[in-house]
């Protein structure tokens, strides 16, 4: 489950972004994030800190709740 979690997270966080028409490098230098590590959290292939999912959310003005929403609704669809 954990790696499912990881992955729908990711593919949550990429799909804003990507909504938003932001690049990595952009996010990166407003955020202080590494644009690899952002990369990593988006493909699934790193789990991060919640103080770090929280500086994006905020980062892209999104509520907690309706994201993880979104992410348990992925979830529920690759089942």
């Amino acid at each position: 489950m954990k790696t499912k979690l990881v992955k729908a997270i990711g593919l949550e966080l990429a799909d804003i972004r990507r909504s938003k028409e932001f690049s990595l490098l952009k996010v990166s230098e407003d955020t202080h994030i590494n644009k690899d590590t952002l990369s990593k959290y988006e493909n699934g292939n790193s789990s991060m800190k919640i103080y770090i999912l929280n500086i994006l959310l905020e980062y892209y003005n999104v509520n907690i709740a309706s994201f993880f929403t979104k992410v348990y609704d992925r979830l529920q669809i690759k089942k």
